[in-house]
């Protein structure tokens, strides 16, 4: 290493070579990069979709969903399924664990699936898949005065011409159901001409067909017969042959019923700002830029709207704007950063000398950036924010370095052999300090689930800047430094030096000075004020004064209103509901936006949506961008929800989105009975609702619609008919009878046979509906008694037990979620449970998500300690002194509850990593002074004069590094920006619990050596007698003389 060094201080091109390649390959690397607003996470769930037509949730929970759980039960690498079996179809979903190829857990899951040989014989074959991730990047409406056929055109062709751009793979369109054609025939034909469904069904797919019956080879000639005789629309249909008459006479299928095209009887419609439209959803997947991808899909709407005049495309949600602007936030407070750590490094140091050691910065990040195309890892929020976070760190061994050069140079060494010297004196505490900082960072990627999947990209931009710096440190720094004017003879220094010298003299002898000696001389004063102040930093945490939540709030850019209707409810009165809340909204922004100094409006446009449920609907309003409106959307949404009012009519109305992290209280039920489910989620429901701080609490269980079942009556027995027959016939007259499947264009279209809508409508036709027992007609009614039943709509499992959910969101989203959480989990559901005790409890959404972060902190953080203890045992070569810089880690909480105080900010899962982060650069400094001081006993000094005078020379290099490392933070923790809510709390525990380390470190770590020296004099004078001084019984001291 030393010959390396050598050789760089003596070629200093070489130094300049390699700083350039560094440099121009990190620029070209980061040009190339994707972007995306949150870490890109590769998908571990995979989905088991099966379609069982015109069955209830209950048949569809025992046909399919049951069968496939009990399946695949006990497969290796299964982390939680889930499943929802609802009307006609059955929906599995399963987590797997991080440490598991998602690839051969599909297998596994394919291969079981396929085993199972009794699914009903109408269910359709499961669909598996690993699920997507993709991110929205653009929602486009496409709006006009045309039908709705007409809009379809518009949007089918708009996704092809999406599609063939270069940079848009996937488009998701909505807002028109499926289309079908339907042959709507009467009972009485049926009967006049003596038919069954199955004979026109029979005719239909036996005369519309297109078949190869092979081909005929005439000697050379190879003649391909064919029948092409199929037909793709109603029209085309009608004048298929049902039956011939014994007269000769064709009965036409036009002669019995009616064929027409039409949409499927599924209310799926779209509007936007009042009007009939479609949505086209483009979305961004892993490969690919989101940024790229929004403006190709804005470019589409400029071209679109060029060439047409009838419908216009409108940019719903632009999905690149958030990443966009927590870009430029990021990387502006970053540049502010910069420039703070350059002007504090001009300050105390000289300029030319603070110059290369700022330089470790850029060079540092272009390094980074180098390898990041070889990892999981781009351009995000969180990544972005990891680079902020080390500017100020990077400089931290520079710092070192360079303090340390100097001295050399002003103790009369010349300038190459102190550059040599000095940074050979270091390098074993720098390489320590950096190797500890990244063994606290590697816990980020050890953690499970999301925050794991987030942290570990600023954990791998923090390890990677951090060892590009010891590249920069040790060759780029030192070659400059030893040729640097400031290392020249008769240089003199200029106003600003001398007067940041006399500052930092005075700080140093004046007031560090006396302080420590007090600190030395009173040590347990010293040492259990810091206790007590840490003790009490706890309790203002337990007390509630500060306060902790799960996970930080992540404004949106939009107020979804979402409204579920009892099963039933038709489409037109879950539109006119949705319809009374979106003008409600307009005159709210109406209001809010006359307030506003700027004239803009508050509200950009507003969505309506139907599901493919009548009863269920909501409002998409797009709001300003963050940065310009200076409000939060929840605020809005509260606003909107207080003019609406209570609509009774809904079972569930909730206004904003849940939070990436999941819903801030979510607690689920299970057990095997569903009526006391059913109990106790409604009990722990009506408490939750009581609860001012709490909104848009929901359950997952829709008040089940109504249900005719049947029972035969003795005639039925009687005449030999069976129940399934009588469903069947029953089937195919009222939900229906598919013949084909007809595929035009891209289109799947369904051919259906059933009874006219007239009569379909009313009890009473169904009761004298015909049931064809051999060659006679019944009435239903003769042959069965119907019982009125209320179902579910919907059945949920996890991990193969029933669910019921019930979930809520904060209606101030600073308020502390866990302290919310902590009273549902201690007092309302032991209450709950102690009345229904076959039911269980699991905790899900933002609670379950942290749990997951604090188990894998609890198995992991050990470790980590244990092997920065190793680390420390190593450099100091001294198991007690590493133990001591240890203990110093928690009293930088001190400083981030003040932080948090201070700024009125809740404690987060964020908060905790940022803890992390602080540890590894209180060791840092911690090493700095603890090698200094054993250096200086292996030269000679007394015990006490060395840790006085280790305090005080390092005093300067410590508290240069603490006040960058703060001053690359300070931007971002005064940020009031929206975007950047979600990183303050990070970026707030690193600043403030860096500032009380130092500080506690500066006072306590003296006072704490000399404790342990007390020890080791007192053991050796039980142990053997004797009387020794403080200096002998010093690791570094007893090394030394062994070496002797």
């Amino acid at each position: 290493m030393k010959k390396a060094i050598q050789y760089f201080i003596k070629y200093h091109i070489t130094a300049d070579v390699l700083l350039l390649l560094i440099g121009i390959l990190g620029v070209l690397s980061a040009m190339n990069i994707q972007r995306s607003q949150f870490p890109r996470i590769e998908s571990r769930e995979i989905s088991i979709e099966t379609t069982y037509i015109g069955a209830s949730p209950s048949e569809v929970e025992k046909g399919i969903t049951l069968k496939i759980e009990e399946e695949i039960d006990g497969l290796e690498g299964i982390k939680k399924v889930s499943s929802t079996s609802v009307e006609n179809m059955s929906t599995v979903n399963v987590e797997i664990f991080s440490s598991y190829k998602i690839e051969n857990v599909l297998s596994d899951v394919k291969n079981a699936i396929d085993r199972v040989n009794t699914f009903p014989d109408d269910s359709e074959t499961p669909v598996i898949y690993k699920k997507e991730r993709t991110d929205a990047a653009a929602d486009i409406m496409i709006s006009g005065a045309v039908d709705l056929k007409t809009l379809k055109a518009f949007a089918e062709r708009a996704e092809q011409t999406l599609l063939a751009k270069k940079n848009i793979s996937k488009v998701v369109i909505s807002g028109y159901p499926d289309e079908e054609i339907e042959i709507a025939i009467q009972e009485n034909a049926l009967d006049v001409y003596q038919l069954t469904f199955e004979d026109v069904a029979r005719a239909v797919q036996g005369s519309n067909v297109e078949l190869t019956g092979g081909s005929l080879e005439m000697g050379d000639t190879k003649i391909t017969i064919r029948a092409e005789n199929k037909a793709y629309y109603a029209e085309q249909l009608e004048n298929i042959i049902i039956r011939t008459s014994s007269g000769g006479t064709n009965i036409l299928l036009k002669d019995i019923a009616t064929i027409k095209n039409q949409w499927a009887d599924i209310p799926q419609r779209e509007f936007y700002n009042g009007k009939p439209a479609v949505k086209l959803q483009v979305m961004s997947r892993l490969s690919e830029d989101i940024i790229t991808t929004a403006g190709a899909s804005k470019d589409f709407i400029a071209e679109f709207n060029a060439e047409n005049s009838i419908v216009e495309a409108f940019l719903l949600r632009d999905g690149s704007i958030g990443i966009q602007q927590r870009t430029e936030l990021l990387v502006n407070n970053g540049l502010i950063g910069f420039v703070l750590v350059l002007f504090l490094l001009g300050l105390f140091l000289k300029p030319r000398i603070a110059f290369w050691v700022a330089l470790s910065i850029p060079i540092s990040i272009a390094g980074m950036f180098i390898i990041m195309p070889f990892s999981n890892v781009n351009i995000n929020m969180l990544s972005l924010f990891g680079l902020i976070l080390v500017i100020g760190i990077l400089v931290d061994d520079g710092v070192v370095i360079a303090e340390n050069i100097f001295q050399k140079y002003e103790k009369g060494m010349p300038a190459k052999v102190a550059a040599i010297e000095g940074v050979m004196e270091v390098l074993p505490s720098v390489i320590s300090a950096v190797i500890t900082t990244c063994w606290f960072f590697m816990l980020f990627f050890l953690i499970e689930g999301q925050m794991g999947d987030f942290m570990s990209n600023i954990a791998f931009v923090v390890i990677c800047t951090l060892l590009f710096s010891l590249i920069e440190g040790f060759f780029i720094l030192p070659a400059h430094i030893a040729h640097s004017k400031d290392l020249k003879n008769g240089e003199t220094k200029n106003v600003m030096e001398r007067t940041s010298t006399a500052f930092f003299e005075f700080l140093k002898n004046k007031v560090y000075g006396p302080t420590l000696r007090f600190c030395l001389y009173n040590k347990m004063i010293a040492i259990s004020t810091g206790i007590v102040i840490l003790v009490l930093s706890i309790n203002l945490v337990i007390g509630g004064i500060v306060k902790v939540t799960f996970f930080p709030n992540v404004d949106q850019d939009n107020v979804v209103v979402s409204i579920k209707l009892p099963a039933g409810t038709t489409e037109n009165i879950t539109q006119g509901l949705l319809t009374t809340i979106e003008a409600e909204a307009w005159k709210l922004n109406t209001e809010l936006s006359a307030e506003r100094s700027d004239g803009q409006k508050l509200v950009e446009s507003i969505a309506r949506s139907i599901s493919n449920s009548p009863n269920e609907g909501s409002l998409f309003i797009s709001l300003l961008n963050g940065e310009t409106r200076n409000m939060l959307s929840s605020d809005f949404g509260n606003q909107l929800r207080d003019r609406v009012g209570k609509i009774y009519e809904a079972e569930s109305l909730t206004y904003g989105q849940k939070s990436i992290f999941g819903a801030a209280i979510q607690v689920g039920f299970v057990g095997e009975n569903m009526e006391e489910l059913r109990k106790a989620k409604d009990e722990f429901k009506e408490i939750l609702e009581t609860d001012p701080r709490l909104k848009n609490v929901e359950d997952n269980d829709q008040k089940g619609g109504l249900e005719f079942h049947i029972e035969l009556l003795p005639k039925a027995r009687s005449l030999g008919v069976d129940i399934a027959t009588i469903i069947r016939q029953i089937r195919q007259g009222y939900f229906g009878y598919e013949i084909q499947r007809l595929q035009r264009g891209t289109d799947e279209v369904k051919v259906w046979l059933r009874y006219t809508d007239q009569e379909r409508e009313s009890f009473s036709e169904l009761l004298n509906m015909k049931i064809r027992v051999g060659q006679n007609n019944y009435p239903l009614k003769e042959l069965v008694k119907l019982d009125e039943k209320r179902v579910a709509l919907k059945i949920s499992h996890v991990n193969n037990q029933a669910k019921m959910q019930v979930s809520a969101s904060l209606n101030d989203p600073t308020a502390s979620a866990t302290e919310i959480f902590n009273n549902a989990r201690d007092v309302i559901v032991p209450k709950v449970l102690a009345k229904h005790p076959s039911v269980k409890v699991l905790y899900e959404g933002q609670s379950e998500r942290a749990e997951d972060t604090t188990t894998s902190m609890k198995r992991w953080l050990p470790v980590i300690l244990l092997l920065v203890f190793f680390t420390l045992v190593l450099t100091f070569r001294s198991f007690l002194q590493s133990a001591i810089v240890l203990i110093l880690i928690p009293f930088a909480f001190i400083g981030v509850v003040a932080g948090h105080w201070l700024h009125g900010i809740p404690i987060s899962m964020l908060s905790v990593f940022g803890i992390l982060a602080v540890a590894g650069v209180v060791i840092n400094d911690s090493l700095v002074l603890v090698s200094t001081m054993n250096r200086l006993l292996k030269d000679g000094m007394g015990f006490m004069d060395a840790v006085q005078e280790a305090s005080i020379s390092r005093f300067r290099p410590i508290l240069l590094t603490s006040v960058t490392t703060v001053a690359g933070l300070l931007p971002i923790v005064m940020e009031t920006s929206l975007q950047a809510q979600f990183v303050i709390p990070m970026a707030i525990s690193l600043a403030y619990g860096l500032l009380s380390a130092t500080f506690i470190m500066l006072l306590m770590l003296p006072p704490l050596l000399v404790v342990v020296n007390d020890m080791r004099r007192g053991w050796k004078w039980l142990w053997e007698g004797e009387t020794v001084t403080a200096r002998s019984v010093e690791p570094s001291v007893l090394e030394e003389e062994e070496e002797e």
